[in-house]
């Protein structure tokens, strides 16, 4: 009796096990399996927006890109891998830009992608706020490389580009918990209820953020309240410090050594490079003005203009320009139905200003007819520098600047 009782006790365990690694399977709430994508049931990913770093190195690697986009969080919004400015040349395009991430890391995940597969063009978004180093972190800015971080154990090189030893069982670790745990159940359940809903937030299989968790919070409390919001995080990181680009010890940072490493081996792999500037709304470049960084934002310009020669760089853009696109007035508080035609808040652009970017970089006849940016050589960036320079000193006052 006892042995029928354990039999059926296992099997019963065994069958809600395959019950819930089936729905985990069908559902793949975080767009790590491959599951197929069915309207109404599954495109919409809620859950993925939490699981970006285990979930993208698998999708890149599963895209096999001609195309890879790096950056943080701002490339990740606003540049489409399915915009219609690529050309069948440069597709499949995948976005392996991470929200919150460093330099380092999205040199990581470029890594990765490079040393798997072979992508033939990598664009990539650089942020000024993540080049700038304080007292405090000083000290580690000459060590190379970084201490590794959790988040590369699944990466499959390491560092020195050599085969990294960890990765599969990191991999098979994600793959069983997303399988059959139940937090991915919960995950999936949360996941089909969503698809009807408006404003959940989600990932493409492509790597792209649509932010349509924004349309909530602007149709409820306006436009003007991520303006706000974003306002005060950026005056409260970047005034009242101390902030250089270098360490003293050693004339450079991690992230300055992030890129220059990752230009020498695109070069040796055969990719074209193209770095870009993010756009920064108006307000955000007033934030850098006041924060008496001006002089440290163009002598960082500067320094991406040096490692772009030196490391054979196709172009680099520059789109953080006081112009037509960037200084778009915020709507007013109480306004829930405004909203601005090129950025969500003044750190993030939106998808529109990305397609006029891409037409730019990538010399598209339709797109290129708008011009958000300027492409900076080595002849004319002091030029171009002094000219946003008055610019700036018109717009914001003088005495900020000192």
């Amino acid at each position: 009796m006892w042995r029928r009782y354990i039999f059926y006790w296992i099997a019963g365990l065994v069958g809600l096990f395959a019950f819930v690694g089936a729905i985990n399977v069908a559902v793949d709430p975080y767009g790590l399996l491959g599951a197929r994508e069915i309207t109404g049931f599954n495109v919409i990913k809620p859950a993925a927006t939490t699981r970006t770093r285990i979930a993208k190195p698998v999708q890149g690697e599963r895209a096999n890109p001609r195309t890879l986009i790096l950056g943080n969080s701002r490339p990740e919004m606003g540049l489409n891998p399915e915009s219609a400015v690529w050309s069948s040349d440069q597709t499949p395009v995948y976005n392996t830009a991470i929200p919150g991430a460093s330099v380092y890391m999205a040199m990581r995940f470029g890594q990765n992608l490079l040393f798997d597969g072979h992508p033939k063009l990598i664009l990539w978004g650089l942020d000024f706020a993540d080049f700038l180093i304080d007292a405090d972190g000083a000290r580690d800015q000459c060590q190379w490389p970084p201490t590794p971080g959790e988040w590369e154990q699944g990466l499959k090189v390491s560092q020195a580009m050599l085969p990294a030893k960890e990765w599969r069982f990191e991999r098979l670790r994600h793959y069983g918990v997303s399988i059959l745990s139940a937090q991915s159940l919960f995950d999936s359940i949360t996941t089909i209820s969503a698809q009807q809903r408006k404003g959940s937030g989600t990932r493409t299989m492509l790597g792209f953020n649509s932010a349509r968790d924004y349309g909530p919070i602007i149709g409820a409390e306006g436009q003007y309240v991520l303006f706000a919001q974003k306002n005060a995080e950026m005056e409260s990181r970047l005034l009242n410090k101390e902030w250089s680009l270098v360490a003293e010890g050693c004339g450079s940072s991690v992230d300055f050594r992030s890129v220059e490493e990752f230009l020498q081996l695109a070069k040796e792999q055969g990719a074209r490079v193209v770095l870009f500037v993010n756009p920064y709304h108006e307000d955000y470049l007033e934030t850098i003005w006041r924060a008496g960084l001006w002089p440290l934002f163009e002598d960082w310009k500067r320094r991406l203009m040096a490692l772009s020669k030196d490391g054979g760089v196709e172009a680099l853009w520059d789109f953080a320009l006081l112009n037509e696109f960037t200084t778009e007035d915020p709507p007013q508080p109480g306004d829930k139905r405004t909203m601005l035609r090129w950025f969500w808040e003044p750190a993030h652009y939106r998808s529109e200003l990305g397609d006029l970017m891409l037409g730019e970089m990538l010399q598209s006849p339709e797109e290129a007819r708008r011009s958000p940016g300027t492409r900076l050589t080595a002849e004319h960036i002091e030029a171009h520098l002094s000219q946003q320079r008055i610019l700036a000193e018109a717009a914001f006052g003088q005495a900020s600047s000192e």
